[in-house]
């Protein structure tokens, strides 16, 4: 394979992060900082995806990180569905720390 399609590859997943990451910084709607986070699991997930594709097409271990990562993101979708009033970071605090009391459990 060709290392610039791999380059271009890196290159969205850095600028998604990045996106991602000033969004987390600078929003204070939980809403928003869920979306995010979101970007910047997405953005790992096209690495992921890519060092898989670019390194080793037989086994699919990237792969399989990504759609890990894809249901971790849909579980944070879930979480904003069990206060939809949440629009503060405390809530959405409050909100993980229950969910993972719930886990320990």
């Amino acid at each position: 394979m060709e290392k610039n399609a791999l380059d271009a590859y890196l290159i969205v997943g850095a600028a998604l992060f990045c996106i991602g990451v000033y969004g987390v910084l600078t929003r204070r709607n939980a809403v928003a900082i869920l979306m995010a986070i979101e970007l910047m699991l997405n953005a790992a997930n096209v690495n992921l995806v890519a060092f898989a594709r670019y390194s080793d097409p037989v086994f699919i271990e990237g792969h399989t990180f990504a759609i890990m990562v894809t249901s971790l993101v849909s579980g944070f979708a879930d979480l904003t569905r069990l206060d939809p009033k949440a629009t503060t970071p405390d809530t959405l605090t409050r909100a993980l720390s229950a969910l993972w009391i719930g886990v320990q459990r």
